[in-house]
């Protein structure tokens, strides 16, 4: 179940929400209840494919 990051189209809010698989087209705005609102990408999206990893690396001048 992973953590997603959501931008509301309508108050602007910015948040985060842990999503199941059923409840993935159901997400509101926990601030105005907006059903309008954008799924962000996210560094954290990128660390769990193991990408995050590789550019901490490559940002220290190191590489593995």
């Amino acid at each position: 179940m992973p953590i997603y990051e959501y931008q509301c189209a309508k108050c602007d809010q910015h948040f985060e929400k842990l999503v199941y698989a059923s409840d993935e087209g159901h997400v509101t705005c926990p601030e105005c209840g907006a059903e309008q609102v954008e799924k962000m990408i996210s560094f954290s999206s990128f660390m769990s494919s193991g990408l995050g990893r590789a550019c901490a690396s490559e940002s220290s001048g190191r590489f593995s």
